[in-house]
């Protein structure tokens, strides 16, 4: 069992047109780290995370202005899946994570608060590109305990591997996107 490679994620330099890849690989996802753990305020980080979502933060501050022990990522763009097939997401974390998919309003994996291995499942299409919209939500209180966040995958033909940043985007490159709430983080989605 591997964690969902950074191969799987791409970023919004013209990687795509009318929905399809057309570039080669993509580089990673879009990061925004925030200094709270619900996501609130001016974000301390913002970076593609060429990884994908792979990370032992240990007890040290992820970068920016973001202190170490109590911090919250919204990882944010678009997965690109090889084949279509039931694809298994696989999270192991510390604290809280969850996922969303394909604009799912319930996340395919919900760890709020909960440390440990969860797993969810979601059928995705290669048609049109195959790419999805994806959303991961972590969060930590561990206040200098051990932090991390790993995501991985598998589905059809596809081993279980972390999910890559080639099959990652951080966006599709028509603009920038806006995320709007009508509630307080981290148990809701964007409502446009």
């Amino acid at each position: 069992r591997v964690l969902i490679p950074p191969a799987a994620l791409y970023s919004a330099s013209g990687a795509f047109a009318n929905g399809a890849i057309v570039s080669g690989t993509g580089n990673g996802i879009n990061g925004t780290y925030y200094n709270t753990i619900d996501f609130s305020g001016t974000p301390g980080l913002q970076r593609i995370d060429a990884s994908g979502v792979a990370f032992n933060f240990g007890t040290a501050s992820p970068g920016g202005t973001v202190p170490a022990g109590v911090f919250s990522v919204l990882w944010s763009g678009n997965l690109n899946v090889p084949a279509t097939a039931t694809y298994t997401f696989y999270v192991v974390t510390q604290y809280g994570y969850q996922l969303f998919v394909d604009n799912a309003v319930t996340p395919i994996i919900d760890a709020s608060g909960s440390p440990g291995y969860h797993t969810g499942t979601v059928a995705l299409t290669s048609s049109s590109g195959g790419v999805y919209p994806t959303i991961s939500m972590y969060y930590t209180a561990q206040g200098g305990g051990n932090q991390f966040a790993f995501m991985s995958w598998s589905g059809g033909s596809l081993p279980w591997t972390l999910t890559p940043g080639d099959r990652l985007y951080d966006g599709v490159g028509n603009g920038l996107a806006g995320q709007y709430y009508n509630a307080s983080m981290p148990n809701s989605l964007p409502v446009v």
